[in-house]
């Protein structure tokens, strides 16, 4: 815990920079992001940590739940995951991941019980609440029409998870150019085996989670899909033995410019940039790896 305490707290030690050109200059629309997100993932950080916590008292065999029925999309990002994935996951009968709404407020079993019971109440009541979430969706997801769908009902990157162990590379699009989230850029070749244990187990008992209240009896396909599982998917591949792993490969050609692109999207969400596609050289090279890691995997 140590290791991972480490890095994050030396990259929010970054939050800022003096340096004009870059992405974590102190802006003032930095400031403002700073000031929204830092409150909002603090209270979301402690609340389902607690809650997680609380599953190993109030549910403590979900441990024995398997997870031998596991499909994992990965592959380098821009490389039409999202549509296998979607294409996938309309097959319920057979597959089932997580969705967005469980991700951010109900990775624990006593959060998703509880939302799923308000989820049975709101139909009964002709679904005023859905239509709510679909209003929301339009306002805060809307601008990603055409790059990524998204939307609290929708299935989407487990990725998130990671948040809450501190370790996901979503932290990177918030804090770039911070040395100290590397390691997790090449998880596989850096980050420590006992650590990539304590991670990888992690993300295994949210999954056990998921499967407890969405398919105990493992009669249907746990399905995920993350670009960001290329650096370990070597560690993903050894705690999930029996996976099976569907890897889309595109032309680096289409990719790397498309990557270079949406980052600068993403970045733009958080500060203001000092070029219209920064760290492009960076992500070119990132993403070469990448097919180098995928390739030797």
């Amino acid at each position: 815990m140590v290791y991972i305490l480490t890095r994050f707290f030396s990259t929010v030690l970054h939050t800022f920079s003096f340096n004009k050109r870059s992405l974590r200059f102190i802006s003032g629309k930095r400031l403002v992001k700073v000031l929204i997100y830092y409150p909002l993932f603090t209270v979301l950080f402690v609340i389902n940590r607690m809650f997680l916590l609380l599953d190993e008292i109030f549910f403590p065999f979900y441990r024995r739940t398997s997870v031998s029925n596991a499909v994992f999309i990965i592959g380098i990002p821009r490389s039409a995951t999202t549509f296998l994935f979607t294409e996938m996951t309309s097959h319920n009968r057979n597959f089932h991941s997580f969705k967005l709404w469980e991700l951010l407020f109900a990775p624990s079993i006593s959060q998703k019980y509880f939302l799923l019971t308000v989820i049975g109440i709101d139909r009964l009541l002709g679904r005023p609440l859905l239509r709510l979430s679909f209003k929301i969706d339009n306002l805060l997801f809307g601008r990603l029409k055409g790059i990524h769908t998204m939307g609290f009902s929708l299935p989407e990157e487990d990725e998130v998870l990671f948040l809450y162990n501190l370790t996901s590379l979503y932290f990177w699009y918030f804090f770039p150019e911070v040395k100290s989230m590397d390691d997790y850029l090449n998880f596989d070749d850096k980050v420590p085996d006992r650590i990539k244990r304590k991670i990888m187990s992690f993300y295994y008992r949210c999954v056990q989670r998921h499967n407890y209240v969405f398919d105990r009896k493992g009669k249907r396909y746990f399905l995920s899909k993350n670009p960001t599982f290329v650096p370990k998917m070597a560690a993903v591949a050894h705690r999930f033995p029996e996976a099976r792993f569907l890897y889309p490969l595109r032309s680096p050609f289409s990719t790397i410019p498309s990557t270079i692109s949406l980052n600068a999207w993403i970045y733009r969400s958080f500060t203001r940039l000092p070029e219209s596609y920064p760290l492009a050289e960076q992500t070119r090279e990132m993403i070469l790896k990448w097919y180098i890691m995928a390739d030797n995997t």
